[in-house]
C-alpha cells in the first residue's frame, strides 16, 4: 500500500495558503498608482474571498470594495467626460458599485473579532466607513445606470442601499438623505421594477413607502391599486385609492371609480351617488366627465334602475366619442334591455319590434366600442355573432362576418 505523506498535505495546504495571501497582496498592489486597475484587482482577490484560509480577512473583503467601487468609478468618469459608453457597461458599474458595499459591509464585523486576549483591536474600520461615507451619494446615481439600462432588480437593489444605508450604527451622522422627494422617486421606481417583475408585495410596500414622501406623482396611487389588486389585498387598494382621490380628485378617475366600487360593493348606493355627484361638479373636461357619467351608469345599474342607466351612458357616449369603454357599456344595457322585453315573449316566433330595436343599438355600439379598442374588448365578436344569430334571417351576413373575427 502506497503511504500517504502528512508532510507533502500539510506542505500543500501551506502552499496554498500563501497563494492566497499573495492574492490579497497582489489585488492591494493593483490598486496603487497613478492607473489603478480596479476591474483586474477585483478578478484577482475574488478567489480569496472564497477561500476558507483568506475569507475571514478583513483586507481582503476592504480590497474588493475599493476595487469594485473603482469599477463604477471608471465608467463614471467617462461618462462625465461624455466618451461612449454602452448601457451594459452602465448597468456592470451600477451594480458593482452596489456589490463594494456588500464587501463592506462583510468587511467590518470581521474587524471587530477579539483576540487570543479577548481584545478588540480595528484596523480598517475607519478607513472602511470612510470608503463608505465618500461613495454613498453615488449610489443614487448607480441605481440610474441600471434602470437606463432597463435592470430594474439592479436599480430596486442599489437604491435600497442608498434608502437604508443611513439606518446603519457605523454610518450614523456620516450619510443622510438630503433630499426626501428624490428618495421618495427612487422608491417609485422601485416599486415600477416589482411591478414588472411581478413582485407585488414589494411593489406595493414600496409604492407606499414613496406615498409617505414629499415626491407627488399620481402613478404612485395607480401602481399602488395595481399591486395591491394582484395580491387581494382590498384594504391596501383602498388606501391607494383615497390617498389618490384626496391628492388628484377626478385627475385621474381610477381613483374615484375604486371608491365608488366599494361603496357599491357595501350596498351603499347613497355614498357612491355623492362620489359621482361631487366629481361631475368639480371637472369641465368632457373626457373625465364621461368617465364619471359612465361610472354613475354602473351605479344606476347596481341598482337596477335601468332607464336612469341608459340615460347616463348615452350622455357620455355624446360627451366622449372616442370612449371605447363607454360604447361597451352602452351596448350592454341595450342588450340587455332587449333581452328582457324577448323573454317576455319567449313563446312568439318572432321578435318584438321594441326588443329588435334595442338589439340594433346595441350591436351598432358593441361595434363602435371595437372599432376603437380591440384589444380591450376582444370578447366582443363573440357578442355580436350571438346577437346577430339570433336575430335571425336578414342578420345571416353580419353572423358570419363576427364569426370568424372570434
Amino acid at each position: 500500500m502506497k503511504k500517504i505523506s502528512l508532510v507533502g498535505v500539510c506542505l500543500a495546504t501551506v502552499s496554498m495558503a500563501f497563494a492566497q495571501a499573495d492574492r490579497v497582496k497582489d489585488a492591494e498592489h493593483m490598486l496603487k498608482g497613478y492607473t489603478p486597475d480596479y476591474a483586474g484587482a477585483l478578478t484577482v482577490i475574488k478567489p480569496a474571498l472564497e477561500n476558507p484560509e483568506t475569507a475571514k480577512n478583513v483586507n481582503a473583503w476592504y480590497i474588493a470594495g475599493k476595487a469594485s467601487a473603482g469599477v463604477f468609478e471608471d465608467v463614471y468618469k467617462k461618462v462625465q467626460l461624455q466618451q461612449e459608453v454602452t448601457p451594459e457597461q452602465k448597468d456592470v458599474a451600477g451594480k458593482a458599485l452596489g456589490q463594494a458595499y456588500k464587501y463592506f459591509l462583510t468587511a467590518l464585523p470581521l474587524d471587530s473579532i477579539p483576540d487570543e486576549k479577548g481584545k478588540i483591536k480595528p484596523k480598517k474600520s475607519k478607513d472602511i466607513i470612510k470608503e463608505m461615507a465618500n461613495n454613498y451619494s453615488f449610489l443614487s446615481t448607480a441605481g440610474n445606470f441600471c434602470w437606463e439600462a432597463n435592470d430594474g432588480q439592479g436599480a430596486y437593489d442599489v437604491w435600497e442601499l442608498y434608502l437604508t444605508l443611513p439606518e446603519n450604527p457605523a454610518l450614523a451622522g456620516k450619510v443622510s438623505i438630503n433630499d426626501p422627494s428624490m428618495a421618495g422617486n427612487m422608491m417609485f421606481i422601485q416599486g415600477i421594477a416589482m411591478l414588472n417583475s411581478k413582485d407585488f408585495q414589494k411593489a406595493m410596500e414600496k409604492f407606499r413607502q414613496a406615498s409617505n414622501t414629499p415626491y407627488e406623482n399620481e402613478n404612485i396611487y395607480v401602481g399602488g391599486i395595481q399591486a395591491a389588486m394582484q395580491v387581494d389585498n382590498n384594504d391596501a387598494l383602498l388606501e391607494f385609492a383615497k390617498k389618490g382621490y384626496d391628492k388628484y380628485g377626478t385627475k385621474n378617475t381610477l381613483f374615484i371609480s375604486e371608491l365608488i366600487n366599494d361603496r357599491i360593493q357595501k350596498k351603499d348606493y347613497a355614498g357612491a351617488h355623492q362620489y359621482v355627484t361631487v366629481a361631475l361638479d368639480s371637472v369641465s373636461d368632457p373626457s373625465i366627465k364621461a368617465q364619471l357619467l359612465d361610472v354613475l351608469g354602473i351605479v344606476y345599474e347596481t341598482e337596477e334602475k335601468y332607464d336612469e342607466a341608459l340615460k347616463a351612458f348615452n350622455e357620455a357616449a355624446e360627451l366622449d366619442a372616442t370612449n371605447a369603454k363607454v360604447f361597451f357599456d352602452l351596448g350592454r344595457i341595450l342588450n340587455n334591455q332587449a333581452a328582457r322585453i324577448d323573454e317576455k315573449n319567449a313563446d312568439s316566433t318572432t321578435i318584438d319590434p321594441a326588443a329588435l330595436e334595442g338589439y340594433v343599438k346595441a350591436a351598432d355600439a358593441f361595434d363602435r366600442a371595437y372599432q376603437l379598442d380591440e384589444s380591450r374588448f376582444g370578447q366582443v365578436p363573440g357578442i355580436l355573432y350571438r346577437l346577430y344569430y339570433r336575430l335571425g334571417k336578414g342578420y345571416e351576413d353580419k353572423a358570419s362576418y363576427w364569426e370568424k373575427l372570434q
